[in-house]
């Protein structure tokens, strides 16, 4: 599979826990006291969807009533934000450092992240390219802006936030996929990279090394020429000749 693949499914993998270890805390009620309201609002905000897509609603008022709505839920959300903020730091940042560059996503998927000049990585590394990649400071500036502004000027300026967001993230998602080294944003500005721990196969094709054909001198046939008869001469019998 390819690198860059992998670590999509990595990263889908470890936001999945993160996000549902926060959401079960957030439902105990002495750590999250708003969780009732949220439901409640969150109600109120389907019901209103709902409303405006049987066109009970014009466009224009269910934007009118959907704001202050929005407003709400952000404010009730706070607590379970947080949480998954300081999960997300404390998997992403801390945990991933402690296990030699590896979360349960990556090892599942065999990754590391390492450095790209082979110095050791430092706490600091892992914290900031967290920071980067979980878009944790737009997070925070969220949840502050809901506390200082009122429900029309928070639903501009999360909207604002909402593109800067979305902006970083299709550049480090292009740059995971395109990039030769498969280095995102987050990679670059930390020194790190991504390798795979599964060994790839060389698209070479194997040349076959085979043991050199030993000389084999062939015996000529000697063609065997059929023996020669002996012809043994005769010696002419001497004549006695009688003398008349």
């Amino acid at each position: 599979m390819d690198t860059a693949l992998k670590r999509i499914l990595a990263y889908i993998v470890d936001i999945f826990l993160v996000s549902l270890v926060a959401s079960l805390i957030s439902t105990i009620e002495v750590i999250n006291p708003y969780y009732a309201k949220y439901e409640e609002t969150f109600n109120e905000y389907q019901d209103l969807l709902s409303d405006y897509q049987d066109e009970k609603l014009t466009a224009e008022e269910f934007k009118e009533k959907v704001v202050p709505v929005n407003y709400d839920l952000t404010k009730y959300n706070v607590v379970t934000n947080g949480l998954t903020v300081i999960l997300t730091i404390a998997y992403f940042g801390i945990y991933q450092g402690l296990a030699n560059g590896q979360t349960i996503g990556k090892r599942f998927m065999k990754l590391r992240v390492v450095s790209n000049n082979d110095k050791k990585l430092n706490p600091g590394n892992f914290l900031l390219r967290c920071i980067i990649l979980n878009s944790i400071i737009f997070r925070i500036l969220n949840m502050v802006g809901v506390y200082f502004l009122n429900a029309v000027k928070f639903n501009n300026y999360s909207n604002v936030i909402f593109y800067i967001e979305g902006f970083v993230e299709i550049i480090i998602f292009v740059m995971v996929m395109l990039r030769s080294d498969g280095r995102g944003l987050h990679d670059i500005i930390c020194n790190t990279k991504v390798v795979n721990l599964t060994p790839v196969a060389s698209k070479e094709p194997i040349q076959e090394t085979q043991p050199k054909e030993e000389k084999v001198i062939e015996a000529k046939e000697v063609k065997k020429e059929p023996a020669k008869k002996k012809t043994t001469t005769k010696k002419p019998k001497k004549t006695k000749t009688k003398a008349k």
